[in-house]
């Protein structure tokens, strides 16, 4: 195409060049968002845009590249322009974005900060970082309901709990957001809560996400069918980046690594991470007594009950994930695990909700912050349990990430419905 925008790459150091040539107008703006969206993607931070090259900016162009600033900005990276043509540099003066957007004659580009000091180490090309988060930090986990009634959709009042999901627990679990057993009878699906923030799959006609977060002394609260709650902190954050050929690094290998970090017959896991793919099941219908006698994993009979890709799915997103998982689980909670390693020697148990692409800031970062603001920016897909599927023949395997964070700690006290973390 006559006047086709192009863009070559230089790698400088810890930082990207992009060069631009030819017009950023109206058109050919979107073509360089998606380029810079797909440097983000990458996992670089650091972005030197060179405009020695561009002939034409217009509005549409303006608008991309304060877009861009923006996002490097959020995840403490650095976005700049640099050689701005004459005409270019014109447009941005006037549009009062110089001063932002440029940077001065002769300079390059923001040096990252140093960062805090981690644990570094190379597996199969993954690379895998570990902060010391909160040394002395552990986790209580309290279960409760009766998950065994989900083969026959049992679930009834008796047992159904309000759950207050502040900001220092997780949980997951079967429930739904809203008041008392009748409001939710017909909407009891998946639910995770992470630092404040809840998310729920109901099993109305709607099929769509729901979500709550904490905003001044409101507190999301869940009824739940059954239900595993954490309180407490986490002693360590991995930080993972899949192998430079662009191999995701699978949900397993992932808790296998935490595992090996962390002390304890147990841990509670927090993960946040670009999704190459999770595998898992939700519930079509409320799993609530009534109409007669059901059986929800039995063939055909499961088709009807739950929703299970046979590949897998929200790829491109990002994932809240959490859970626990042990490889001797106490008897308080051994009901809800299953395997999660291709070994099976660990077991556990977790939820995942999918968001739209977001990039994650590099290094040592906090929780209920980066969390939070994944929340606050809406984008909330769908909540799954995640699942693996190690049949020989048909298998999909199991979730499967790029690069992320996972907080993670021990479990050193577990208690039962009617007792308190």
């Amino acid at each position: 195409m006559a006047g086709a925008l192009e863009i070559t790459r230089e790698r400088r150091l810890n930082e990207l060049e992009l060069k631009v040539s030819g017009r950023l107008d109206g058109y050919w703006a979107n073509h360089l968002a998606d380029a810079i969206r797909d440097v983000l993607r990458e996992g670089v931070h650091h972005l030197r845009l060179n405009l020695s090259q561009t002939s034409y900016l217009s509005s549409a162009g303006i608008r991309v590249l304060v877009e861009a600033y923006k996002e490097f900005a959020g995840v403490d990276g650095s976005f700049v322009v640099v050689h701005p043509s004459p005409g270019v540099k014109q447009v941005l003066d006037l549009a009062g974005m110089g001063p932002l957007l440029c940077a001065p004659a002769g300079s390059g580009a923001a040096v990252a900060a140093p960062e805090v000091q981690a644990d570094r180490e190379e597996v199969d090309g993954a690379v895998f970082e570990t902060y010391t988060y909160e040394a002395s930090a552990t986790l209580a986990c309290r279960t409760a309901g009766q998950p065994e009634k989900l083969a026959d959709a049992a679930f009834t009042e008796d047992g159904c709990e309000v759950l207050s999901l502040g900001k220092d627990v997780f949980a997951l679990g079967l429930g739904a957001l809203g008041d008392g057993f009748s409001a939710c009878r017909e909407r009891f699906g998946e639910f995770l809560a992470v630092a404040g923030n809840a998310a729920c799959q109901p099993t109305d006609n709607t099929n769509y996400p729901d979500y709550m977060v904490t905003s001044g002394s409101l507190i999301p609260k869940v009824m739940a069918l059954y239900s595993v709650v954490c309180r407490g902190g986490f002693q360590k954050l991995m930080r993972f980046e899949g192998p430079a050929s662009g191999a995701p690094v699978g949900f397993g290998a992932l808790l296998a690594q935490m595992r090996r970090r962390c002390e304890g017959r147990a841990m509670g896991v927090v993960l946040m991470a670009e999704s190459a793919g999770l595998l898992g099941a939700s519930l079509k219908r409320p799993p609530v007594a009534g109409g007669g006698p059901v059986h929800v994993f039995q063939h055909p009979e499961i088709r009807n009950w739950l929703s299970f890709s046979p590949e897998r799915t929200y790829t491109r997103s990002v994932a809240v994930i959490a859970g626990v998982a042990s490889d001797s689980p106490p008897p308080q909670v051994s009901p809800l695990l299953r395997p999660v390693t291709s070994d099976g020697a660990l077991m556990g148990h977790f939820h995942a909700a999918a968001f739209g692409y977001h990039p994650l800031q590099k290094g040592r970062i906090d929780l209920a912050t980066t969390v939070s603001k994944l929340f606050d920016t809406g984008g909330l897909q769908g909540i799954v349990h995640l699942l693996r599927d190690d049949r020989p023949a048909a298998g999909a395997g199991e979730s499967e990430f790029l690069r992320g964070a996972c907080w993670f700690g021990p479990i050193d006290r577990f208690v039962t419905a009617g007792e308190t973390l």
